[in-house]
């Protein structure tokens, strides 16, 4: 019966299984992610992370984001950690990895490796305000008014400021509060505590709930932070799941997203017990 290896990582605590399909293997991904995401009933994450032959000139490989719920997501900071340390583990030579995702060219580099690697990635020029002309959501949350800022990363985000800490926050209250005003469901949300020089945070994603970190939703909060004088950077961004560091010198210019990842077990999935069929493109 045939197999395939899954790699399971994660990078602050935003949990990943990786498919390596460049051989061109194609399978029904999002299946298999709505299949082995699921908790207690399977492997579990929060996504399956896809690598294929990729379609730009000089890229290691595509990467593709499947949510757990089986959509398909743009880009993932913490997915790009985690793709380029394992790559990175079959190619100790390299330290450096341009990645074709959704959302364009995305690079990593091995800045340290080790058993606690750090990697910078090269997150794309955040647009804090859009794609509403700089203005921000009005949120009414238990009596009280706050203000969603847009951010387009490659992918959609809303920060929203608090005072409270965050982990105190009932944060279904904000997603809902957040949908009602937009009118749709499709976007990522974080809460944001700008506390001194440090930002603390906790995130829902689209297609996935609550996760312990997210490495886009990091930069979008830093870029929200930044740009209305909150924080200067680099930006501490301290998640449920761990720290990372995001640098953005300003408008027009690229943010990098610098933290670890982690490779926690490699295994092998007989086809049958996802219930696909594969085929060769």
């Amino acid at each position: 019966m045939r197999s395939f290896a899954l790699t399971k990582c994660q990078a602050a605590g935003n949990d990943f299984l990786l498919l390596d399909a460049r051989d061109g293997t194609c399978l029904p991904f999002a299946r298999w992610a709505r299949a082995l995401c699921r908790r207690r009933f399977s492997i579990g994450a929060d996504g399956l992370l896809i690598l294929q032959p990729p379609r730009r000139t000089g890229c290691v490989a595509r990467l593709r984001v499947f949510n757990a719920d089986g959509t398909e997501a743009e880009v993932s900071g913490n997915g790009l950690r985690c793709a380029a340390l394992y790559v990175h583990q079959r190619h100790p030579h390299r330290h450096r990895f341009d990645f074709d995702t959704q959302a364009g060219i995305r690079r990593a580099s091995i800045v340290r490796p080790g058993p606690k690697p750090s990697i910078d990635v090269d997150m794309g020029v955040p647009r804090v305000g859009a794609p509403r002309g700089g203005a921000p959501y009005r949120l009414r949350v238990r009596g009280r008014r706050y203000e969603g800022w847009p951010v387009a990363l490659g992918n959609p985000h809303v920060v929203v400021f608090i005072d409270g800490d965050p982990a105190a926050q009932k944060l279904e209250d904000f997603v809902a509060a957040l949908h009602e005003a937009r009118g749709r469901t499709d976007v990522n949300l974080e809460l944001v505590r700008p506390v001194g020089r440090t930002l603390f945070m906790r995130v829902h994603e689209r297609g996935v709930g609550e996760t312990l970190a997210c490495g886009s939703g990091a930069c979008a909060a830093a870029a929200a932070a930044i740009a209305l004088g909150k924080a200067r950077s680099p930006v501490p961004v301290r998640m449920p799941g761990g720290e990372v560091r995001v640098t953005w010198p300003g408008p027009g210019l690229p943010a990098v997203l610098t933290g670890s990842a982690q490779i926690v077990f490699r295994t092998q999935i007989p086809l049958a017990d996802v219930g696909a069929v594969t085929r060769l493109c």
